[in-house]
């Protein structure tokens, strides 16, 4: 966001001058990435004027391809537990997906979620799952498939 100019500079006039902006990105614009030009004139009593440019520059401190995650584990197994069955009277485990491992970088802040597959608290019949975490880049770019971590969960019957 551009920020405000509420100190533009000094104009020094033997009559008073004032100080003005006359082109450029106003306080409060949203500026994407890039050059924004900046023009303020000087206009003293006599309405003799003089300008004066400068340029505004942003940054990308981001990953513009969004996020890298990983750190999963690939491969989890787990056991159905005694004390879960599911409204059919399967038996199951319930899932935790806390902890997995799943780690965001990017070069601005990121934050990790899961985008696909069973969720913490859901209950799992023997079977094989996949589970896909994906990352959110400050910018909001989002991390890509490739760049996204997969971890595939079975569970097996408890002996």
């Amino acid at each position: 966001t551009m920020p405000l100019l509420d100190n533009m500079g000094s104009c020094y006039d033997i009559c008073d001058c004032s100080i003005e902006q006359i082109d450029g990105p106003l306080p409060g614009d949203v500026l994407t990435t890039g050059v924004h030009p900046i023009t303020l004139q000087a206009t003293n009593n006599n309405d003799i004027s003089n300008e004066c440019s400068f340029n505004i520059i942003v940054q990308n401190s981001c990953n513009t391809n969004g996020p890298i995650v990983d750190g999963c584990e690939d491969l989890i197994y787990l056991e159905t537990e005694n004390d879960c069955s599911t409204n059919d009277g399967n038996e199951c485990v319930v899932l935790d997906t806390n902890g997995m491992g799943a780690i965001c970088h990017d070069s601005c802040g990121c934050s990790i979620y899961q985008s696909s597959g069973p969720v913490s608290g859901d209950k799992l019949e023997p079977g094989t799952y996949e589970i896909v975490f994906s990352g959110l880049n400050d910018l909001g770019m989002e991390s890509s498939s490739s760049s996204s971590c997969v971890s595939t969960i079975v569970v097996q019957e408890r002996s």
